[in-house]
């Protein structure tokens, strides 16, 4: 009671500061406890990100062994053409796995460079195997596989970055996570890539060279279809397409000449047993001198049985020195025929 009656006879100023004493441990505790539970998610969210990324790029990294592996065995060819399928298929899953990783804010920039490097071992792996399903020509398969190597190499370019931010993110918050290091392309195939040949010096041109030069020069480079083929017999030159209702061409011309090309035609003739179903035609606007330019015609309805022939024509062959290589025949079958 006494207690009591001291208490209410006790100035109001001290008692506001009785009871910030009391208040201040408990804001204290609250705040320490938001802290805590704060630094506890951020390390969480980590944690979860780097094992999701970590999990896909060990599977990425098996990828790359097994490609540097195909590439340096004797059997070359037919190592490549059996594994790569698997590769690509493969990498296209580990690519959307990637891109669908939720991370903590301050990780996107991160997840952005994750998701890329992704995308870009894909597309090399893709790009590697068309060299086995268009064989085409000698030139055609030197530029799929300088092209592919490169994606490859800007894979692990895009690769470094995703580890630079991610370290970034877990040095500010003093978290000891360790990444998974990885490098789909060797030292030596990078080497490879950065190579550049000098050009050769040219010989002095004979009148006649000069006037062929001038002239028009159209060459198809490339051809391949969508969807791309899954195996090609030398034998025959009859490729075996996967079952489709449609197939799409893409043909990739080349200008040799010295002078810009204006609207150049391109004829495509779908034929089955050299009778033909259909005929399109395309054009492109403009290829520059010692350009490459790509026309895709589309939605053409080859026969399910029987041999299908793209018959493909590009550019004026009249009016050319060297018409041979502006016309080509693409011979193929379906898988449900093979």
């Amino acid at each position: 009671m006494a207690e009591q009656m001291r208490y209410m006879n006790m100035p109001a100023k001290n008692i506001r500061r009785r009871r910030l004493l009391v208040l201040v441990p408990i804001i204290l505790l609250i705040a320490f406890y938001f802290i805590g539970f704060r630094a506890t998610a951020v390390k969480r969210g980590a944690e979860n990100f780097s094992d999701k990324t970590s999990n896909i790029t060990k599977q990425s990294n098996f990828l790359g062994k097994q490609f540097r592996t195909a590439l340096n065995t004797s059997a070359k060819s037919k190592f490549l053409s059996e594994s790569l399928d698997n590769m690509v298929e493969e990498s296209l899953t580990l690519s959307e796995k990637a891109s669908t990783i939720e991370p903590p804010e301050d990780l996107k920039l991160a997840h952005s460079f994750f998701s890329v490097a992704m995308k870009l071992r894909h597309q090399g792996l893709e790009k590697y195997s068309r060299i086995t399903l268009t064989a085409f020509s000698a030139k055609a398969t030197k530029q799929s596989e300088e092209e592919a190597l490169k994606d490859l190499s800007l894979s692990d370019a895009a690769y470094k970055y995703y580890l630079q931010e991610t370290n970034r993110y877990l040095n500010s918050h003093d978290l000891k996570i360790t990444l998974t290091k990885s490098a789909f392309i060797t030292n030596t195939l990078n080497k490879k890539i950065a190579i550049k040949k000098k050009p050769a010096k040219p010989k002095p041109k004979k009148k006649e060279e000069e006037k062929k030069t001038t002239d028009g020069d159209l060459s198809i480079d490339d051809v391949a279809t969508i969807p791309l083929r899954v195996s090609f017999n030398p034998d025959n030159n009859i490729r075996v397409l996967p079952d489709a209702t449609s197939v799409d061409i893409r043909v990739r011309i080349d200008n040799k000449g010295a002078e810009v090309e204006e609207d150049v035609p391109v004829e495509v003739e779908l034929l089955n047993d050299n009778k033909t179903i259909s005929k399109k035609q395309g054009s492109l606007n403009r290829i520059l001198a010692g350009k490459q330019r790509r026309i895709t015609i589309r939605d053409f309805k080859p026969k399910k049985d029987g041999v299908n022939i793209f018959k493909v024509t590009v550019g004026n062959p009249s009016t050319e020195n060297n018409s041979a290589d502006n016309s080509y025949e693409y011979k193929f079958i379906f898988k449900s025929q093979d």
